[in-house]
């Protein structure tokens, strides 16, 4: 899991895009100038940026990775759980 993690920002810095840690920091980059609303005005840079995150996520199966070692139960909130304790947030990455 953490490979198919690890490969995605590479893969946009490769499609000539500015590194994310996650897919949650392209999403809260400040430079799209998010509206009170939470919109942006989708600016030229911002759609290719977009659109090269899904062509990563795509290539690499990353949301399939994701989703695999969830339903799994091997996921990061799975060791986290139990009878007494509630399940914490996700986080990307574990």
């Amino acid at each position: 899991m953490r490979r198919a993690l690890r490969s995605w920002p590479q893969c946009l810095v490769d499609k000539g895009f500015k590194r994310y840690r996650t897919p949650d920091d392209a999403y809260q980059d400040t430079a799209w100038h998010r509206g009170e609303d939470g919109n942006t005005p989708h600016a030229r840079r911002e759609v290719s940026t977009a659109v090269a995150d899904v062509e990563c996520k795509r290539e690499h199966d990353t949301v399939g990775v994701w989703s695999a070692v969830l339903a799994s139960g091997s996921g990061p909130t799975s060791r986290h759980t139990g009878p007494t304790t509630r399940p914490r947030a996700v986080t990307w990455p574990p």
